[in-house]
């Protein structure tokens, strides 16, 4: 029962990230001023950099359940400082490289945790 309902939860996700990513698409035709292959190489990108924010996240919840609570709050800090040190590095990444558009990144990230919040609100009804 418990792996169904992560089946549903995961596919509702996928569906959600879906649609925000097409609806950021959209987004995307309005700027038709800027370069569209430097904005969606930045959505993809920008998309990944939030999925592996969001997993190390889950992992975070995982290790504070299940780890012991002497290890816990330096286990928190630790990967809390390197969620955001990869953050810092992929909008460097953004500044840095002419292929990666920096309001590309910054719809695929906001678009993957939209979908997030998204199906859980979905996922409640």
């Amino acid at each position: 029962f418990y792996f169904m309902d992560k089946i549903r939860f995961v596919s509702r996700l996928a569906s959600s990230a879906l649609f925000v990513i097409v609806g950021a698409l959209i987004i995307m035709v309005v700027f038709r001023g800027f370069n569209l292959a430097r904005l969606f190489f930045g959505l993809i990108f920008g998309t990944a950099v939030s999925m592996s924010n969001f997993w190390l996240l889950s992992r975070d919840f995982y290790e504070t359940r299940y780890g012991q609570p002497e290890d816990v709050q330096r286990w928190l800090l630790i990967r809390f400082l390197l969620r955001y040190f990869i953050i810092g590095l992929a909008l460097l990444i953004c500044l840095v490289n002419p292929r990666v558009h920096i309001i590309g990144f910054v719809l695929g990230f906001i678009a993957f945790q939209l979908a997030v919040f998204w199906s859980m609100f979905r996922w409640r009804k």
